[in-house]
């Protein structure tokens, strides 16, 4: 039981932080799951923020069912989810209740221009975290960079540069293995056998 209360509770603890989105999130879910409470492995960080990222729904909280999922199961999940939505739940609610006197405020403005920067660093921070831990080689980091160019330069679909990303990714892999295996063997003997 005490297990559950302390997923319920890390997760409780990153809800609070929702004013920024998922990928605000993840640098504290990382630093929360990873390096503090070691219940992943930086490479199950990235691959349950992949997963999360592919499937429907909010990916901070994705990542949390996946996480509490593979430490305690469905009721560690079920925890999970309650400990990080209550925040958010409690925060809408206020807003919700006060929402004339929020719009009316100068100084709410300017607290949510100082959190909308917050979070933009929140983000980079991420970025480069995910990046340094993804893009290791020479073609991945061509491929980072073509991705890069077609959003922001040619106004590509970003469906379209993650299937050409696919695409390319597996071309990769292809090449690679074909090479690490070198030529097929015929059953001819080479020069090495001659007397």
């Amino acid at each position: 039981m005490k297990a559950l209360f302390d997923l319920s509770f890390v997760f409780f603890k990153i809800g609070l932080w929702t004013i920024g989105g998922g990928y605000a999130m993840v640098p504290l879910m990382q630093k929360e799951l990873v390096e503090k409470r070691r219940w992943l492995t930086e490479t199950e960080f990235l691959d349950f923020f992949t997963i999360a990222q592919s499937t429907v729904g909010i990916i901070a909280l994705n990542t949390a069912i996946l996480t509490a999922y593979k430490l305690k199961g469905i009721p560690g999940a079920i925890a999970a989810v309650l400990g990080f939505i209550t925040p958010s739940l409690v925060i809408i609610s206020l807003i919700a209740a006060f929402l004339g006197r929020f719009r009316e405020s100068p100084y709410m403005d300017r607290a949510f221009s100082g959190i909308a920067a917050a979070v933009t660093a929140l983000l980079l921070n991420t970025v480069i975290k995910v990046g340094r831990n993804t893009i290791k080689t020479l073609p991945g980091f061509l491929i980072a960079a073509a991705a890069l160019a077609g959003l922001r330069l040619f106004k590509v679909s970003p469906a379209l540069i993650i299937l050409g990303c696919l695409v390319l990714g597996l071309g990769l892999a292809f090449l690679n293995r074909r090479r690490d295996r070198g030529p097929r063997d015929t059953g001819e003997k080479g020069p090495e056998a001659l007397p």
